[in-house]
């Protein structure tokens, strides 16, 4: 179960209807002054559903970022997982917006009855939190489930993991340090990367209150790089809740010099000096969502095309380019 949800009431008979002479209408949900981390959003659409709309997420209420666009939607519950850079930012306010019904609809109208957000609040939590018995869905008409009690304690924890990065053609061999909660059981883990797995093939041992369980990471694929939280969840327990601290982090990055980065080809290395080469025509592209980190020093390119991360591993790497052109990607350079 996730720590932190946010909904409607849950009333059967309750819905929220847009006027119908509204032509753009708009839902928002306030998670609070305090925000979180948004990672789920669950949307129950009544009879009069939107065909059309999208969802966004704000930090401030004024500026907002796309998060889905749903062009066929068909009504019942659509459920969207955020993506991994959607889920490390600070949320406050999700709303569905640009809301449409189907074309023949007898109504321009749209209804919610119910709207979810599942995530990590970012307000200090309460030592213990008890629920009131709910209605066990599974269980005959009338039978109460016994309360939910969350208690800080009791929660798993990621102190550290190393290495704290590895190829995302996967294989690579981790150590989770934290607090398991003293299971010895590896059947009684799983260890997630971000919305990658790591499986659990090491024994889990203890030393001085902290636990460590080895697992190899699964491939993520070249497009779905970059920094992953590491969470542990314990049979029973539960899971650990995703930590801001980079030694709890997993990163999955490819470097240049490896055949992986580049589907298996040869890595590219440019052409020669200047007066030798006068017509390099050499180029590279890092597409959106590939994460390269540049470990030789290259001697130069006619372009280099980054919609992707293109990071130095080092200070004392070098390399030239006739042109550097960066689309909605990133280029990091360590200063000396």
């Amino acid at each position: 179960m996730d720590p932190y949800i946010r909904s409607a009431d849950k009333e059967e008979a309750s819905y929220w209807q847009s006027r119908p002479d509204d032509t753009s209408p708009s839902l928002t949900l306030h998670l609070g002054e305090a925000g979180g981390h948004v990672g789920k959003v669950v949307v129950s659409w009544t009879r009069r559903f939107a065909a059309v709309y999208s969802l966004e997420v704000s930090a401030d209420g004024v500026s907002w970022t796309r998060v889905v666009s749903e062009e066929f939607g068909d009504g019942g519950v659509d459920t969207f997982g955020l993506l991994e850079q959607d889920r490390r930012r600070v949320t406050r306010f999700v709303r569905l917006v640009n809301m449409s019904p189907p074309d023949d609809s007898e109504t321009r109208a749209v209804g919610v009855h119910e709207f979810q957000v599942f995530g990590y609040p970012l307000a200090a939590r309460e030592t213990s939190v008890h629920i009131s018995p709910l209605f066990n869905e599974t269980a005959p008409f009338g039978v109460l489930t016994a309360p939910f009690e969350a208690v800080a304690a009791k929660t798993p924890t990621v102190r550290a993991v190393t290495p704290s990065r590895g190829t995302t053609a996967g294989g690579t061999r981790l150590t989770v340090y934290g607090n398991f909660l003293s299971t010895s059981s590896t059947s009684a883990l799983t260890v997630s990367l971000g919305e990658f797995s790591c499986v659990v093939d090491g024994v889990v041992s203890s030393d001085g209150g902290e636990d460590s369980v080895e697992c190899v990471a699964e491939a993520s694929g070249v497009l779905h790089g970059g920094v992953k939280h590491v969470v542990v969840s314990t049979e029973g327990v539960g899971s650990s809740v995703p930590s801001c601290n980079t030694t709890a982090n997993y990163w999955y990055v490819d470097v240049w010099s490896s055949r992986n980065t580049w589907g298996g080809a040869a890595p590219p290395t440019g052409c020669g000096a200047w007066h030798l080469d006068p017509e390099c025509s050499d180029s590279v592209y890092i597409p959106e969502g590939q994460v390269v980190l540049l470990d030789i020093s290259l001697p130069r390119f006619l372009l280099i095309l980054i919609e992707g991360t293109l990071i130095f591993d080092r200070t004392d790497i070098e390399m030239s380019a006739s042109y550097i052109l960066i689309r909605s990607g990133t280029l990091q350079v360590r200063r000396r």
